[in-house]
């Protein structure tokens, strides 16, 4: 994983009394890069060290109470800066299960005009392409038809990494690796659906 672009050297960070410049350097890393040993590397210097030593160090770190306690602050400063509630998240990925791709067509199975489509119905459009169709008529190159693809965007994942970073997924402080198994997700969907029922 690279190097996040404005992480700051640990000896241009002026650390909270408790932390130190590295421990606040990890701290920082670890609000960009929701990940321990790549926040370890950037933090400390880990080039001779391998793989497993990195991941031991970070998670011997990651669980110091001092360092749980300012990544929570860190994630609280985040969302308060960007006005952003778990609530606000969980809207948007409401919408997202309720969105029905049917809204942006027209009832001859065209895709409506964008000014026409719901701005929420909007937002899932990713991309659109259109591929024009000629043939040559009577010696001129003339328009048949066209092709619009539509890709509509996978929220999910983005959403599921946003609210880890606002620290949706955490238990008693503590950011933990979190592994969705199928009905994990399954229970996840359903407290979503029945908040967009309210």
């Amino acid at each position: 994983m690279g190097r996040p672009k404005k992480i700051k050297a640990p000896e241009e960070i002026k650390p909270i009394p408790s932390l130190t410049p590295k421990q606040e350097a990890y701290c920082q890393a670890f609000i960009q890069t929701n990940d321990k040993s790549a926040s370890y590397r950037i933090a400390y210097d880990a080039d001779a060290m391998n793989i497993n030593t990195v991941n031991v160090k970070a998670w011997e770190l990651h669980s110091n109470g001092k360092i749980t306690d300012r990544i929570t602050i860190l994630q609280n400063e985040l969302r308060e800066r960007n006005k952003i509630k778990i609530d606000d998240v969980l809207g948007v990925l409401a919408d997202m299960i309720k969105f029905d791709i049917a809204e942006i067509y027209d009832d001859e199975g065209r895709l409506k005009p964008i000014k026409e489509i719901p701005k929420h119905h909007r937002e899932m459009i990713s991309s659109v392409k259109v591929y024009e169709d000629f043939m040559n008529i009577g010696g001129q190159r003339e328009k048949v038809g066209e092709t619009k693809e539509v890709k509509i965007l996978n929220k999910l994942d983005v959403i599921e990494k946003f609210m880890k970073h606002l620290g949706a997924y955490e238990k008693d402080n503590q950011q933990k690796a979190m592994v969705l198994n199928i009905d994990d997700k399954k229970e996840l969907l359903a407290k979503i659906l029945q908040k967009a029922k309210k």
